[in-house]
């Protein structure tokens, strides 16, 4: 619908309390027509849980996220990509929050998804091994770390292929 639209521009222009008027139209909009438990109306929940943590409101964002992730594993699977996003998505929030054991939980229900999902090639799963990368180096879990930089990189090189080697590291 055109209000949710309208909110993602305004959400990249950083007019959050814009963006989170219009994402409520729309969602009052998708829960009349499709009603509260479909994949539309979830993805708006997703959406204002982003405006709300670019806030910095983040339990407001994991409540909008959980709210999403109920619906979608409902409409969708519990399987599907979109639900991984959504696990990714919160895993962002607790490690803004400082709950790293939460993050890593979350991000591993996302690989294991994005993984049985996409692929273990895809480039969603690279994002995913690199955060959680960044989640184990703020513990001091170096090992770990370091294995999921691999890991992240692999991916990248595998998806960029030719085009990696020509990026020059001084740059």
């Amino acid at each position: 619908n055109a209000y949710n639209g309208m909110a993602v521009v305004y959400d990249k222009q950083g007019e959050y309390a814009r963006a989170l008027e219009l994402y409520a139209k729309a969602l009052a909009i998708y829960e009349q027509v499709h009603g509260e438990g479909h994949s539309d109306t979830a993805g708006v929940y997703n959406n204002m849980a982003g405006v709300l943590d670019s806030q910095g409101k983040l339990d407001e964002a994991m409540e909008m996220y959980q709210k999403a992730l109920a619906i979608k594993i409902k409409a969708l699977g519990p399987d599907h990509s979109s639900v991984g996003d959504t696990y990714n998505n919160m895993a962002l929030v607790y490690y803004s929050q400082g709950k790293c054991e939460e993050a890593l939980e979350s991000y591993a229900k996302a690989l294991e998804i994005r993984i049985a999902a996409l692929s273990d090639k895809h480039p969603d799963v690279g994002r995913t091994y690199y955060s959680m990368a960044s989640v184990y180096n703020k513990q001091g879990k170096e090992d770990l770390s370091l294995d999921c930089y691999k890991k992240a990189l692999a991916i990248r090189r595998a998806a960029l292929g030719d085009r990696l080697a020509q990026v020059r590291l001084s740059e």
